[in-house]
C-alpha cells in the first residue's frame, strides 16, 4: 500500500496513470466520484492488485472465491462495491488479492444506530468482527428501553458478523450515571429485572452479547460493584453470550482490573469529542497514546483490549475559549468538501498523526480530523502492543480508506 499526498494540479486520473493502476478502483478504494475536486495535501490510497481477475457472464462470486481459495467475505473486503451489488457483469474486474504481506490478526468492531444506510452497512459489514449497536439505555429501576434493531442484526448476521447491544445508564452526566448503577447494584429486585430484560433481548433479538458503557465508578461503590459485576458477567455467559465493556478517556492511575475479569473484551477510547474544555482529537500526541496503552495494558491483557478509532473531525471557531467553544462534528467527506469550497490546504502534523485546515466564513475556523497516514500509524499499535483489535466510532458514514488499510494489512477475525 502507498499513501500519496495529492499536489497542486493533480487529477484522479493522472494519480492513476502514475502509479499504472484503475482509476476506477483509485475512486473506490477513496470514496471519489467523477466530479470530486482533489484537495492539495489530501491524503490518497493506491493499492496494487497482485492477482485480479475478469467476470465471465454465469459467474457468481462464491465460484469466483472457491477457485482462488477464498471466502466472499474476502473478495468483498477487497471489492467494496459488490456489497450491495445484485449481480456480477461480464468484464468487471475483481481483486483476488494484493501486493504485500498480511501482519497481525485483528478484530475489529464498528459502532451504529440502528438508522444507519442500509448501503453503507452493507459496505461495512464484511471488515466487522462485531457490530455494537448503539444504544439501549437502562434507568435507575433496571428497566432497558426498546430498539427497532431486527433488520440491523439481521443484516450484521447474514454477512458473519456478530451483533452486540450496547447499553448505558439514562443520564446526561457522569453524575447521574453513577447514581443510575448505584440504584442498580443497591437492590437485588432492580438488579434482577436488569439481568432479565437483557437475557430476554438477547434471546429474542439474537444478539450475540451486550457491550457496556460503564461509568467511572465512585470508591465507596466499588465493591458493590465488583459483586454485581460478578453476578451480571456469570448470568450472561453461563446463558452462551459474550460480555464486553467500552471505557472512554481512561483516567490514569485507576485500578481498572477489577472492572474487566472475566471480560470477551475492551474497547479502549482515547480520543476527544468536541469538548468545550479541550480542542479536537489530534492534540494529543500519539506518544501519549502510546504511554496510555501502555499503562491500560498493565492492569488488563493487552488481548483483550481494543484501541478506539475515530472517522469523525470536529470545526472550532476561534479564538477557542475554554469552557464555552464546542466542536462541531464533521465526517471526513464533508471536511474534505469543505476544504474544497475555501480552497483551503490540509496540513499533516506529524507530532499528533492527524490532519487540519484553516478557513474563513465571517470569523476563523479550524477543522481536525484523520486520513489515511493516521490510521496506517494508529492500526500499526495493535501488533506494537498485543492488542484484540480496534473499535471504530462510528461507522454511520462508509470510509473505505480505514477499512481497506485494516483489510490489506492485517487479518480480520
Amino acid at each position: 500500500m502507498i499513501i500519496h499526498v495529492v499536489e497542486a494540479g493533480e487529477t484522479i486520473l493522472s494519480i492513476a496513470d502514475y502509479y499504472g493502476v484503475s482509476a476506477k478502483k483509485l475512486k473506490i478504494y477513496n470514496n471519489l466520484t467523477a466530479e470530486d475536486s482533489l484537495v492539495i495535501g489530501e491524503a490518497l490510497i493506491i493499492l496494487i492488485p497482485e492477482i485480479t481477475y475478469t467476470v465471465k457472464e454465469g459467474d457468481t462470486l462464491l465460484q469466483i472465491a472457491d477457485a482462488y481459495g477464498k471466502t466472499v467475505i474476502e473478495l468483498l473486503r477487497y471489492n467494496p462495491e459488490l456489497s450491495d451489488s445484485q449481480s456480477l457483469y461480464s468484464g468487471d474486474e475483481i481483486v483476488i488479492s494484493f501486493r504485500g504481506e498480511k501482519g497481525h490478526t485483528i478484530a475489529t468492531n464498528g459502532f451504529a444506530y440502528p438508522f444507519i444506510d442500509t448501503k453503507t452497512l452493507q459496505m461495512t459489514l464484511p471488515y466487522l468482527t462485531y457490530l455494537t449497536v448503539y444504544s439501549y439505555t437502562v434507568s435507575a429501576t433496571g428497566d432497558l428501553n426498546n430498539l427497532a434493531d431486527e433488520d440491523i442484526i439481521k443484516l450484521a448476521k447474514a454477512y458473519g458478523t456478530e451483533p452486540l447491544m450496547m447499553i448505558i445508564p439514562a443520564s446526561h452526566n457522569n453524575e447521574e450515571a453513577m447514581e443510575v448503577v448505584n440504584s442498580i447494584i443497591s437492590d437485588v429486585t432492580i438488579e434482577d429485572r436488569f439481568i432479565n430484560q437483557i437475557l430476554f433481548n438477547l434471546e429474542t433479538k439474537g444478539y450475540s452479547g451486550v457491550s457496556f458503557h460503564t461509568p467511572y465508578i465512585h470508591p465507596r461503590y466499588r465493591e458493590k460493584y465488583r459483586r454485581h459485576a460478578t453476578k451480571m458477567l456469570e448470568s450472561i455467559t453461563s446463558a452462551g453470550y459474550k460480555v464486553m465493556d467500552t471505557f472512554e478517556n481512561p483516567i490514569i492511575g485507576f485500578d481498572y482490573k477489577f472492572m474487566t475479569e472475566g471480560l470477551t473484551g475492551i474497547t479502549l477510547i482515547v480520543y476527544e469529542f468536541g469538548y468545550s474544555d479541550r480542542l479536537s482529537l489530534g492534540t494529543l500526541c500519539t506518544e501519549n497514546y502510546r504511554r496510555i496503552i501502555a499503562d491500560f495494558t498493565k492492569m488488563v491483557p493487552s488481548d483483550m483490549v481494543s484501541f478506539g478509532l475515530p472517522v469523525q473531525g470536529y470545526i472550532y471557531q476561534l479564538p477557542f475559549i475554554a469552557g464555552i467553544s464546542q466542536g462541531r462534528a464533521i465526517s471526513y467527506r464533508a471536511a474534505l468538501e469543505l476544504a474544497a469550497q475555501n480552497n483551503a490546504q490540509i496540513l499533516y502534523d506529524p507530532l499528533t498523526n492527524s490532519v487540519s485546515f484553516y478557513f474563513y466564513s465571517g470569523d476563523e475556523y479550524l477543522v481536525r480530523f484523520w486520513d489515511a497516514r493516521s490510521y496506517d500509524v494508529f492500526l500499526k499499535l495493535v501488533p506494537e502492543f498485543n492488542l484484540y483489535g480496534i473499535g471504530i466510532w462510528n461507522i454511520m458514514q462508509w470510509f473505505p480508506q480505514l477499512w481497506m488499510i485494516a483489510a490489506i494489512e492485517y487479518s480480520i477475525l
